[in-house]
């Protein structure tokens, strides 16, 4: 899922999402769980279609989701960075005016496997979506949470 460069395998989607003061989150999906992952964090958000994309509710959900992820950063949560990365890639891919979608989708299509990277700095949000992760944060942490996920379990040798 995860290779020791930290890119991520043929049928599997990765995001990042990079929050200053907080662990960097790195999650992996399989590429034909997305649809299924999307539909349930929307359920749980209880949104109007026409909410969905006004940019205004976008940015309150990502500040949200950004101070979220300081929260589970200062609290040490083991569950939050899943949660943080199905909601931040359901942020991404419902993005108004629908590019990330767009760029995500073309990726798939080609048989690529997406990398989504979610940044938050100054105030501002960029996404890229690209064949690798965005930003040398976003792929150091990706590369750690290989090395991480290849480790033999504490006890086995």
């Amino acid at each position: 899922m995860l290779a020791t460069d930290g890119t991520v395998a043929p049928g599997w989607v990765g995001i990042a999402l990079v929050v200053p003061g907080t662990d960097t989150v790195v999650v992996v999906f399989r590429a034909r769980a997305v649809e299924r992952v999307l539909d349930k964090v929307g359920r749980e958000l209880k949104m109007p279609p026409e909410k969905r994309s006004d940019p205004g509710v976008h940015r309150l959900l990502w500040r949200a989701l950004c101070d979220l992820s300081r929260i589970a950063t200062r609290t040490g949560n083991s569950g939050a960075p899943e949660r943080l990365g199905r909601n931040a890639l359901w942020l991404a891919l419902n993005t108004p005016g629908g590019e990330v979608r767009r760029q995500f989708d073309g990726l798939l299509a080609e048989g690529a496997a997406p990398h989504v990277t979610v940044e938050a700095a100054a105030g501002e949000l960029r996404c890229a979506v690209g064949p690798r992760f965005d930003g040398a944060e976003a792929q150091a942490a990706a590369r750690a949470f290989a090395a991480l996920a290849a480790a033999p379990a504490p006890g086995r040798h």
